[in-house]
């Protein structure tokens, strides 16, 4: 079967070549040589996940397909792809706009943090200053005891 020499094909491509030379443009991978390699480019050229099914007997009239199928399975299972969200033009106004508000919200944070640093450290002055005065006041207070005491 055509379609599935080229998708064969196309999955061996992928193994030798890497994901880095390929996005390089360093080596061709053939998606166009059949319909269903063509079809199947998004899913296999790494931007997407995807689950090859590699069925097989045990039955020993088939052991050449299914030997064939396993090393099949076993080159696809080496292909390596990285999956993303794709974000359509529709969406990229509001995405742009949900970016904006979150930096926002970012800089609000960052600005009550320095707030909350900033009323901290005045807290801890106030409380310094007002036990400087009520230890002053403290010994005004055993001056004028001693001073009735005597």
């Amino acid at each position: 079967n055509k379609s599935l020499l080229a998708l064969g094909q196309v999955v061996s491509k992928l193994c030798e070549a890497g994901r880095a030379s390929v996005q390089q443009g360093t080596s061709h991978v053939p998606y166009r040589a059949s319909k269903i390699t063509r079809l199947l480019q998004e899913s296999l050229g790494g931007e997407s996940l995807s689950t090859i099914v590699c069925t097989v007997t045990p039955a020993a009239s088939q052991a050449e397909e299914t030997a064939s199928t396993l090393r099949f399975g076993s080159k696809a299972s080496r292909v390596l792809t990285r999956p993303r969200v794709q974000v359509t033009a529709v969406e990229a106004p509001a995405v742009l706009q949900l970016r904006e508000e979150l930096a926002g919200a970012r800089e609000e944070a960052s600005i009550a943090q320095a707030s909350a640093a900033e009323a901290r450290a005045e807290a801890a002055r106030t409380q310094e200053e007002a036990g400087e005065t009520l230890s002053v006041a403290l010994a005004e207070v055993a001056e004028a005891r001693a001073e009735l005491d005597a």
